[in-house]
């Protein structure tokens, strides 16, 4: 993985849930804000109650930072050009230069 490949601007979100009468509801923080390469795997469509139900797999790589490492979990949002993901998977590649895989799937609204 060259640095010069990582152009995109990446916010990470946290999930803070807010008590809401009976329920919870979802609030999501500001984490940390670094630099990624983002490439799509691949995507699939299918039926799902009646309407056309679309997921994408992307796979986005960023620079190990300690932080990130300790806040990684699957509840995080990704916004990456103003468009949303969740957090899949995660691993921890390359020995020399530390960078995270994580895969992402997007939030089809």
């Amino acid at each position: 993985m060259l640095i010069g490949k990582l152009n995109k601007k990446v916010l990470f979100r946290f999930n803070i849930p807010e008590a809401k009468g009976a329920g919870f509801s979802d609030t999501y923080f500001d984490l940390l804000t670094t630099k990624g390469y983002l490439k799509r795997n691949h995507g699939s469509r299918g039926l799902a109650l009646g309407e056309v139900d679309v997921k994408s797999n992307y796979t986005l790589w960023v620079r190990y930072q300690s932080y990130l490492e300790s806040h990684l979990r699957n509840d995080l949002h990704v916004v990456i050009d103003g468009k949303t993901y969740t957090v899949g998977d995660w691993e921890l590649v390359d020995e020399k230069n530390f960078y995270y895989k994580i895969i992402l799937n997007a939030i089809e609204s």
